[in-house]
């Protein structure tokens, strides 16, 4: 999703299943397992260079099915980019009984954002069915 730097976000969804994940690439987590909907919601925080951030939502291998309902992010939207500008100085080119034909400069493409990326996992612990969300 497109973000702005330096920017708090909040999302939230309300799921049922065995287990259900939300989380924040490179970021935090969170889950539940329950039978009924219940609310899962976390927040999180953009770095100074960041301008997008990616946001997951899904069950665990083999745990069976989960319905998720009502998924709310929650923060501004990141900057869009500008539309082309409008071709200046443009020469005549080829004339002929039906056409005329115009040349000018092609626009400069303004130079691509730089993107922190991390990564981070949900788990389950070995000696336990509880599972963990951590950062590596």
């Amino acid at each position: 999703m497109p973000a702005r730097p330096n920017t708090t976000y909040s999302v939230s969804a309300w799921v049922q299943g065995t287990p259900v994940y939300l989380g924040v690439t490179g970021g935090s987590c969170t889950w539940t397992s329950a039978s009924a909907y219940s609310q899962l919601s976390l927040s999180f925080t953009t770095t100074a260079n960041q301008t997008s951030a990616g946001l997951y939502l899904h069950g665990w291998h083999g745990a069976g099915t989960y319905d998720a309902d009502d998924l709310v992010l929650d923060g501004p939207g990141g900057d869009t980019p500008d539309a082309p500008g409008i071709p200046g100085a443009p020469t005549v080119g080829t004339v002929t009984d039906t056409s005329i034909a115009l040349n000018w400069a092609q626009p400069q493409a303004p130079s691509p954002a730089t993107v922190s990326t991390k990564t981070t996992s949900c788990a389950p612990p070995s000696s336990a069915r509880r599972f963990a969300c951590a950062r590596p």
